[in-house]
This record gives structure tokens, sequence and C-alpha cells, in this order.
């Protein structure tokens, strides 16, 4: 009966396991693919986005803005709130129902990047 016990979970065990083995390796080589676009973190820390050049009279008034892409520095304490939940909303509908990481996105995001590299 012991024996019949351990063969059981063995058949059941083992199987899991290398499953489990299988996905751990194959999200850390997805990550790695990711992770080769990605800037370092002192790049990140150290962003400076290309602003507007302003040209002004001898008056201090504002003649134009010459630019290629018109950004402006805003801190997020001037951002209201519900333009903040509304970009939070699109980007993850159950953003604060989870503890930062969505164990179901990324399953989804797995499938969805395999599905589409199959094609």
């Amino acid at each position: 009966m012991k024996r019949k016990l351990i063969a059981i979970i063995s058949l059941i065990a083992i199987p899991l396991l290398i499953t489990i083995a299988l996905f751990i390796f194959y999200l850390g080589v997805t990550n790695g693919k990711i992770n080769l676009g990605l800037p370092s973190i002192s790049k990140l820390e150290d962003y400076t986005p290309i602003q507007a050049t302003k040209i002004y009279d001898k008056n201090g008034v504002l003649i134009t803005e010459l630019f290629t892409e018109r950004r402006t520095i805003t801190q997020l304490k001037d951002i209201p709130v519900d333009l903040q939940n509304a970009v939070l909303s699109i980007e993850d509908d159950n953003f604060f129902r989870h503890w930062g990481i969505s164990p179901s996105g990324i399953v989804r995001a797995a499938l969805s990047k395999k599905s589409s590299a199959e094609k």
C-alpha cells in the first residue's frame, strides 16, 4: 500500500516538477529577450527628454517654440488624480487588486507572445 502511494506520488510529482522547471526556464529566456532592448537603470535615473526651444523677444514675451516633440516635464502631484487613474485603468484594470505582479497577466502575455510567434 505504501509503495503504491509512493509510486502514484512519483507519477504526479516528477512531471509536475519538470513542467514547473521548464516554465521557469521559459520565463527566464523570455525575460532575457525582453531585457535586451531595455535601457539601464542609470540611464532611466538620468532621463532628460527632448524639450521645446522657446524664443523670447527683448521684453520677455514668447515669440515661438521650436520642437520635434512637444514635451513638458510635469510633476506627478500636478497631474489630476482622475487622469492618473484613467491611465492605470487603460494599462491594467486590476492594478489595485494585485501586489505589483499579475500572474494571470504574465500567463496571458506569454500565451499571446507564443501564439503571435507561431503565425
